[in-house]
């Protein structure tokens, strides 16, 4: 049966996911709702296509074989018969009560993110429940949903979701639309302070977004401008001078047609 399953927002920037294809990533998210509560699923890709992309024309055989590539599934065979085992799974899904189905060794355990041997139980298997207070379980039918997860299911830990990468992506999104654009390779120390900066006086990364939106549409600096980086971009007076407009073309081309001052200073404009 179909578990309600929870997701971070983590996983849609986790380095391991996005070198999937766009298929292959619903289709993992797919197979987490077809795991038992271990993290193991039967490998059955018929019976996954039907439920889970079933108007979709794709080969679900070579979807899983592209999670398997990227270490995101494992394909195990026990007593002649195929699962798969979703890596970490366990480490971010949190069901309240866990409910084993199908085959789990200590291979398998470590692998979906049970690391302690199998005589032990693990901290929401039993004991007073205390680190299980806001995680619940759902299921298909009824029931509530798990409410907190921690990351993705893909990387062994948590991805940054600060404000500061988001801004730093935005950036990246708008060198990619513009070719004249240099696309920053790293969020260092000194871009992350003053990426903060920028946020905290644009009122937040909506703000961020908006003035990266203003950059676009100057052509002065889409077309012409020869130091466009992202380091001149977010120093704060460049910054500030895109946000209030100095490079706006309604602001440039009036600039530009305002007459030149004579020597006895008349105005040229007869």
């Amino acid at each position: 049966m179909a578990r309600i399953r929870s997701i971070h927002p983590g996983f849609f920037t986790d380095e391991a996911m996005v070198t999937l294809s766009p298929q292959a990533q619903v289709f993992l998210m797919g197979i987490w709702t077809e795991c038992d509560d271990q993290g193991v699923f039967e490998w059955k890709p018929i019976t996954l296509k039907m439920r889970l992309l079933p108007a979709a024309n794709v080969d679900t055989g070579a979807l899983l074989s592209e999670l398997e590539a990227a270490n995101a599934i494992k394909k195990v065979e026990v007593g002649g018969v195929h699962y798969g085992l979703v890596r970490n799974f366990r480490k971010y899904q949190r069901p309240k009560k866990p409910n084993s189905v199908h085959p789990m060794s200590d291979e398998f355990r470590t692998y979906v993110g049970l690391k302690k041997p199998s005589g032990e139980p693990e901290p929401d298997e039993g004991g007073d429940g205390s680190e299980l207070s806001t995680q619940m379980e759902g299921r298909e039918g009824g029931g509530k949903e798990e409410i907190e997860a921690n990351a993705s299911n893909l990387g062994d830990e948590p991805p940054d979701q600060s404000p500061e990468l988001a801004a730093f992506q935005c950036w990246n999104a708008a060198a990619k639309r513009n070719p004249r654009w240099p696309e920053a390779t790293k969020l260092t120390d000194q871009r992350r302070s003053a990426l903060k900066a920028r946020l905290r006086e644009s009122g937040g990364l909506e703000g961020f977004q908006a003035v990266v939106g203003k950059a676009e549409a100057s052509r002065f600096i889409r077309d012409e401008m020869t130091s466009w980086t992202l380091d001149w971009f977010i120093k704060s007076a460049n910054f500030t001078k895109v946000r209030e407009g100095n490079y706006d073309d309604d602001r440039r081309s009036i600039g530009a047609r305002a007459p030149a001052p004579r020597a006895d200073g008349w105005s040229a404009q007869p």
